[in-house]
């Protein structure tokens, strides 16, 4: 795998995931995959009010049918 270098001002820090924070609605993030420049993507769920548990089963359904998750390399 390449060095990725991660500049200093990030090229989409307009995109904000603020909806469930101003909202209270519940939300989970999932790992998506990666940029084409090796950086992680991810993807925010957000559910009804007081509804925890679907979240849950829905964000544990998508992580067992992708397989978006990358070990570390390992340290020596």
């Amino acid at each position: 795998m390449l060095p990725v270098e991660i500049p200093d001002s990030q090229p989409f820090s307009e995109m904000r995931c603020e909806l469930s924070a101003h909202t209270g609605l519940p939300s989970i993030v999932l790992r998506a995959g990666f940029a084409d420049e090796g950086l992680p993507v991810g993807l925010e769920l957000l559910g009804r009010p007081f509804d925890e548990p679907r979240l849950f089963e829905l964000a544990y359904g998508y992580e067992q049918s992708t397989d978006h998750r990358r070990p570390p390399d390992r340290f020596e």
